[in-house]
């Protein structure tokens, strides 16, 4: 199977299209990783292959004190490859306006399957606060197993939130 896609973040937009699926150069995907404004400076957007042959892209509507656990081996609710053996990108992507206070979390599944390489620690999370963006990228072809530990969890805390996940791996 191949895939084309596009996932762009800028000034609170993204927009996140799955058409069709093209393996680039030695399996990698492009993908166009947002501006990212942290510690006072900005760092510019810039288009960085990824070592894929799977993508699975998806908006979910996160309802308030109601987590959503995804699980990395039969994903559902989006469009793409369904399945991950290991992830080399995982994006999530919070909507709301950023005054809006609507953050989400994610990690601490609280499992044995709780799927915690690409954040550390077993029970480790990370905020995605409202209007910006989380993007992991492992930097490697190979990415972060999936196998026993596979599930991912993301909390919209007591306000519900709209994300869009993407993920990338083989």
């Amino acid at each position: 199977m191949s895939v084309v896609v596009d996932v762009k973040a800028a000034a609170r937009t993204v927009a996140s299209r799955v058409d069709s699926f093209t393996a680039g150069a030695a399996d990698t995907i492009g993908v166009d990783l947002p501006v990212d404004m942290s510690s006072g400076f900005a760092v510019p957007a810039y288009q960085k292959p990824v070592a894929a042959s799977k993508l699975w892209v998806a908006t979910l509507g996160l309802l308030a004190a109601t987590p959503r656990v995804l699980d990395l081996t039969a994903l559902a609710g989006g469009q793409g490859d369904a399945s991950f053996a290991q992830v080399t990108l995982f994006g999530v992507y919070n909507l709301e306006a950023p005054d809006s206070g609507r953050s989400c979390l994610i990690g601490n599944e609280g499992s044995p399957a709780e799927w915690y390489d690409v954040l550390g620690l077993v029970g480790s999370v990370l905020e995605v606060p409202a209007g910006r963006e989380r993007v992991l990228d492992n930097g490697s072809a190979t990415g972060w197993p999936v196998g026993a530990r596979k599930l991912v969890r993301l909390d919209p805390g007591a306000t519900p939130c709209t994300v869009v996940v993407v993920v990338a791996g083989n």
